[in-house]
């Protein structure tokens, strides 16, 4: 039996997260009834999935382009060494063609 990780607090209010429902059919909900997500039911993965952190991904920007616009094998090192910290960008999905309705 794999453990589950503990739930993340709420990404929009902070509250703790609670279970509803029964072992083999629950979902996540959040326990602040004034959230504006109170009403919103969610599976496991998808409410412990956050966005990315802005901040990281300045930081990762910032240090590709040391490494495209530096001469410097040190400075290249470091930021080459710091980039594999982190974790591979996932394959970008795209949409679903929908058909636009004609209004």
């Amino acid at each position: 039996m794999t453990e589950l990780k503990p739930l993340l607090p709420c990404p929009f209010c902070g509250s703790p997260a609670k279970t509803v429902g029964d072992a083999s059919d629950s979902v996540i909900v959040c326990s602040n009834i004034k959230c504006v997500i109170a009403e919103n039911w969610f599976r496991f993965d998808q409410w412990n999935t956050r966005a990315p952190d802005p901040l990281l991904e300045k930081v990762k920007y910032n240090l590709d382009r040391i490494m495209m616009k530096t001469n410097d094998p040190w400075a290249h090192a470091v930021a080459k060494d710091t980039l594999s910290l982190f974790p591979p960008k996932p394959e970008s999905v795209s949409p679903p063609n929908r058909k636009q309705e004609k209004v």
